[in-house]
């Protein structure tokens, strides 16, 4: 005979806890005030570390376009593809790895978001992305000053590439 009784009105969630299927998740009681900071705003911690490596990386890779003598769009993609698969790895388990405003946008409205975690998100991904530009800013601070502002934009920048681009197609592209 059975230990366990299921009527029709048991939950189901409940019923695979009790199987074993699946396990409640514990409470999570911080050991100091730092640490419950970190997980009260770890999702928000995961977006500006996964953004910033995915603009340390791509905007890098861009330098490393204007700088070097033997320049290739090959290494810019590569950089850009490295920074995303990275910016996943290191976010994706935590807060799913949106890394972009726009995203977490699309997962308000599709997905559920909540709003609140929206402005987390983009707040967070907005200070990652001004820290991952910086840590490139930093590293080729003395090539971008020995060049003209016009040379060096574009690594910061998606700017209008020639006089010929109309505003509206920049707005559109």
């Amino acid at each position: 005979m059975s230990h366990h009784h299921h009527s029709h009105e048991t939950d189901p969630l409940i019923e695979r806890i009790e199987r074993g299927i699946i396990h409640p998740v514990p409470h999570y009681e911080p050991h100091s005030k730092w640490a419950g900071i970190r997980h009260k705003f770890r999702k928000g911690f995961a977006e500006f570390l996964g953004t910033a490596i995915l603009v340390a990386f791509g905007s890098g890779a861009i330098a490393q376009l204007v700088f070097s003598q033997h320049n290739s769009w090959f290494t810019m993609s590569l950089g850009w593809g490295l920074g995303l698969t990275f910016g996943i790895f290191v976010a994706g388990g935590v807060s799913g790895a949106h890394l972009n405003p726009a995203v977490s946008l699309a997962m308000v409205i599709f997905r559920g978001l909540s709003w609140a975690d929206f402005i987390v998100y983009s707040i967070a991904q907005f200070a990652g992305a001004f820290a991952g530009a910086l840590v490139v800013y930093i590293t080729n601070y003395t090539s971008i000053h020995n060049l003209t502002a016009d040379a060096t934009i574009g690594i910061f920048v998606t700017g209008l590439q020639t006089s010929d681009v109309t505003k509206t197609a920049a707005f559109t592209a």
